[in-house]
């Protein structure tokens, strides 16, 4: 495994030979100029290899290589690569009832680490118009670098219309 700075703007010259300054490369040969804080690039060369996680036909974020018929991109904000979850069982969406009223939930897998991409959970009546209209039922850390979280819509299902949820995850 390649070393690197924990800090590398922070750390004084003199300072560079203390070990606790260093830590492990997330890329077993380090990722020349790539930031080494864990993002979708690192995520694609650690996932597709260096030779591959140059070919953009592969690496696209918004590719769906095949897994779950989700995109490159949400299968790394999803931690796909760290868990044991199937990718077509990284979101469900199940009806539950409340109090003698059905209300869609979604479950869903996230990344730990996941830095700088704003996580949005929606419903729509019409998959135009959507509303961040949705209350936190649960998040538990999976102990794998995931966490599991459940959510619920707002407003009942009602007899006649239509209602849809989804997770949207931005770069």
């Amino acid at each position: 495994p390649s070393l690197v700075l924990v800090d590398p703007l922070g750390t004084p010259e003199e300072e560079l030979d203390e070990g606790s300054r260093w830590r492990t490369s997330h890329l077993d040969h380090g990722a020349p100029d790539l930031d080494d804080d864990w993002s979708y690039q690192l995520w694609i060369r650690a996932f597709y290899g260096p030779l591959a996680a140059s070919d953009p036909l592969l690496t696209d974020p918004d590719l769906v290589p095949g897994p779950g018929g989700l995109s490159n991109f949400m299968l790394y904000a999803q931690g796909y690569d760290l868990g044991a979850t199937p990718a077509h069982q990284l979101s469900i969406v199940a009806v539950d009832d409340l109090n003698g009223s059905d209300y869609l939930t979604l479950t869903y897998q996230l990344r730990a680490d996941l830095a700088g991409a704003p996580v949005m959970v929606e419903v729509s009546e019409d998959l135009q118009t959507w509303s961040p209209d949705v209350a936190l039922i649960s998040k538990e850390e999976n102990g794998d670098g995931t966490s599991t979280i459940t959510v619920r819509d707002a407003q009942p299902v009602k007899a006649g219309r239509d209602r849809y949820i989804r997770v949207r995850i931005g770069e």
